[in-house]
């Protein structure tokens, strides 16, 4: 959580450049071997269950990474809430301090749990912990779900080539390219590892919104709720921009594999394009599809 791990070998690389021998070496819980042998071993139980025609990749990489994705959401989920508990204690604060300003204020002569909460001494200290603590559970779970997204993307990496290794690539259908392999080890695992650390915001934001205008009305009435109208009104102009943006994404990941496909032509008849000097009719090519992307 602290990362105190890393002083001495920040001391060390300081002192001398670091080699691989003194980095040590991973866990095998992270090590790309052992994420590929389990994640496999999931997906072909689940090819030879009864449910085959129902296969699903998310299934075996829920299955491997359910308990840590859930640590990492109870820690997100706790971190959020306490990030609520600064403007109530301050509030309670100010209230304490005008209570002892009035000269007309009797303090209880007998102290309940309520009475010790809204103690200014205790929302003082509660303003100290609140975030201490939340800064260390949001640590926690950047570091789960970090090291979960690394695992799930190299268990993907290891999956696409095996399975490429083992393709007969004369007889592979027409939509099936080198460049749309490529593309499945360079974009597309590194876009579900992406999914993987941020996916918690689904469940954490409505919480969010919700506490944020219960605390509005709590303090300035249906004038914070009516904030929320203008949010709704919001959701179709920013799902049709998300779908917008989703057709260029698939335009552009199309026009990726072009460029790919024509990289890979040239270095496998390079000799050819030698011989016939058709250089320059394949590096314009080339150059013209980044433009084409743009």
């Amino acid at each position: 959580i602290t990362y105190s791990w890393a002083t001495s070998l920040l001391r060390e690389a300081y002192s001398h450049p670091v080699d691989m021998p003194r980095l040590g070496k991973l866990p095998l819980y992270d090590s790309a071997v052992q994420n590929f042998k389990t994640l496999h071993a999931l997906w072909r139980r689940q090819v030879a269950s009864k449910e085959a025609d129902k296969v699903s990749l998310l299934r075996p990489i829920w299955r491997q990474f359910a308990v840590p994705m859930f640590v990492a959401w109870m820690c997100k989920q706790s971190a959020d809430l306490l990030g609520f508990v600064g403007p109530v204690a301050l509030k309670g604060v100010v209230q304490f301090m005008e209570n002892q300003q009035n000269p007309e204020y009797e303090p209880p002569t007998e102290a309940t749990v309520g009475d010790m909460l809204s103690n200014g001494w205790v929302l003082a200290l509660t303003l100290f912990l609140a975030p201490f603590l939340q800064s260390l559970l949001l640590q926690m779970y950047y570091f789960l779900t970090v090291r979960v997204g690394s695992n799930v993307q190299s268990a993907l990496l290891s999956m696409v080539y095996h399975k490429a290794l083992s393709l007969n690539m004369e007889t592979l259908p027409g939509d099936v390219t080198v460049g749309s392999i490529v593309s499945y080890m360079s974009v597309d695992a590194s876009n579900i590892a992406m999914l993987f650390q941020n996916v918690h915001f689904c469940f954490t934001i409505p919480v969010q919104i919700s506490l944020t205008l219960y605390l509005l009305y709590w303090n300035i009435g249906w004038a914070g709720p009516a904030s929320l109208a203008v949010i709704l009104l919001l959701f179709p102009i920013m799902g049709s921009l998300g779908k917008l943006s989703g057709g260029f994404q698939k335009r552009l990941l199309a026009q990726n594999d072009v460029r790919l496909k024509l990289i890979n032509e040239l270095l496998q008849g390079m000799k050819v394009i030698k011989f016939y000097a058709w250089e320059s009719m394949f590096v314009d090519k080339i150059v013209a599809e980044p433009e084409v992307q743009l």
